[in-house]
């Protein structure tokens, strides 16, 4: 609850920059503690997609928060009243951020609406794939576009128009 890691399993989406190293660390924090425990905060107990909203603790210590002081999250997704842990959230990444770690080393890469860029190979800690500032105009049309990205591309990549989403779902020339 209230942050965001980089992508790693999200349909018609590219693994990005450190997505991996968030889901290790997580499950690394997740397997290893003796004791997990849920909190939850004042408003519902799921969103609106029926995911479980909770504050996890592994061992006592916040796995949020811990992410969050790594530099593999971002805050996000806060919807009040369930904002309980904002402030101290808000904390971590603002350190992260100040101390260029994982996802803050990047100028560009956070962003108000997610991560931007593609895993450039199977090390998801490489830093996104840049383009030259007019890369999103290079392509005439889907045909030029799948010559150099076969799958499409996502709407965080440089190289998305949304002429070329004719479905609106965010991915271009799949």
């Amino acid at each position: 609850m209230l942050v965001d890691t980089p992508e790693t399993k999200a349909p018609n989406k590219c693994v990005q920059p450190y997505g991996k190293d968030a889901s290790k660390r997580n499950q690394e924090l997740v397997t290893d503690a003796e004791k997990l425990e849920l909190e939850f905060d004042v408003g519902g107990r799921t969103d609106k997609y029926g995911r479980l909203l909770a504050y996890v603790y592994a061992d006592g210590v916040s796995v949020q928060q811990t992410l969050l002081e790594e530099g593999l999250a971002r805050v996000a997704y806060v919807y009040p009243p369930n904002t309980r842990y904002l402030d101290t959230f808000e904390e971590a990444e603002a350190s992260a951020k100040n101390d260029d770690e994982a996802v803050w080393q990047q100028n560009g890469y956070v962003t108000d609406r997610g991560f931007n860029g593609c895993a450039t190979s199977q090390d998801s800690s490489d830093p996104p794939v840049k383009s030259s500032s007019n890369e999103s105009t290079q392509f005439a049309n889907c045909t030029e576009l799948r010559k150099t990205y076969p799958d499409g591309v996502p709407s965080t990549h440089p190289a998305y128009q949304l002429k070329f989403d004719r479905d609106k779902d965010d991915y271009a020339c799949e």
